[in-house]
């Protein structure tokens, strides 16, 4: 690590006077629909010391000098497109590449949420952060304590124990989740990651079982209003490519949404031929996202957060 150190010192120029480097950053800030570009210094500080490494006296007498490259490599060009993509944003392409735009391009808020409601992604979390902590049916008589413990953790929401548990309870006693608690092994908020066409590819599993056929299951928690089957069908492609990369071995994979607020399931079952094809089609999306191509689905306009009250898009585009 020192070696480490003293070379970084040398190929970025810092002297003992040094305290800190300064990056020039420019971002562009959207208002009213125009870009006004924003320019200032990142100051990142220098660490002189090896903090939470080995202490050099301890260190073993067979250390071997280690041979760092006299040059550094050339800097990196952005190319305006993330490597790595959360199964929610794909799916937001998916269903309409002009919403992906809007959405996690230009950040900019639907006309059907003015702002984040902090409050509802505070009980969103907290009904996560219980449901993972119950994994057998014998767990539901703590149900109270951890409760309890979700009003300590996410104090936002003190005032809503009567929705609280009625989103818990809509899982607790439907017959996925009486089938989930029953399983012989189950695993709760599990991030999986896998390689679509040189791009990482991530998601939450809220929960995982194993079948009475030996399979594994999926369940995705939706804490919101319950969406149409062709606004889930994205969604449940990619979780579904992610764990067919974790278990190749199994024919079919089946998700399952589960809306918490109405006790109501959308459920996927696609099969290895199927995800095989599946991957293709996402390696084609993948492709046109990276090209900047942002058309309008017209199909997805009803379903769309973006969408005025007659159900047409805000924004008009010519081609």
């Amino acid at each position: 690590p020192r070696q480490m150190l003293e070379w970084l010192h040398t190929h970025l120029g810092i002297t003992e006077e040094n305290d800190l480097l300064r990056l020039p950053v420019e971002q562009n800030v959207y208002t009213n629909g125009s870009a006004t570009g924003q320019s200032f210094q990142l100051r990142i500080p220098i660490s002189r010391t090896l903090a939470g490494t080995t202490d050099t006296d301890a260190a073993s007498d067979e250390t071997m000098p280690v041979e760092f490259p006299e040059d550094l490599p050339s800097a990196l060009q952005p190319t305006g497109v993330p490597a790595a993509f959360s199964v929610s944003e794909l799916a937001n392409y998916a269903r309409c590449p002009l919403r992906y735009q809007l959405e996690n391009v230009l950040r900019i808020p639907s006309i059907k949420q003015a702002a984040p409601d902090s409050d509802e992604d505070e009980m969103s979390a907290a009904i996560r952060s219980v449901l993972r902590q119950i994994s057998r049916l014998s767990d539901k008589q703590d149900l109270d304590t951890l409760i309890q413990q979700a009003f300590e953790n996410f104090t936002e929401i003190v005032d809503a124990e009567t929705e609280l548990r009625k989103h818990i309870n809509s899982f607790l006693d439907s017959e996925l989740g009486q089938t989930a608690l029953s399983a012989s092994e189950t695993e709760t908020n599990q991030h999986i990651y896998a390689d679509v066409d040189g791009h990482i590819l991530d998601g939450r599993i809220d929960r995982l079982f194993r079948d009475e056929t030996g399979h594994w299951q999926a369940i995705i928690y939706e804490t919101g209003d319950a969406q149409h089957p062709t606004v889930c069908s994205p969604a449940m492609e990619l979780y579904s490519l992610l764990i067919h990369r974790c278990y190749p071995e199994q024919p079919r994979i089946k998700i399952n949404i589960f809306f918490t607020e109405q006790g109501e399931c959308e459920q996927g079952h696609f099969s290895a031929a199927e995800l095989e094809a599946a991957a293709e089609r996402w390696r084609k999306k993948i492709s046109a996202l990276r090209e900047g191509i942002y058309a309008k689905n017209l199909k997805h306009c009803s379903f769309c957060p973006y969408a005025a009250a007659d159900d047409q898009c805000i924004i008009v585009v010519s081609y």
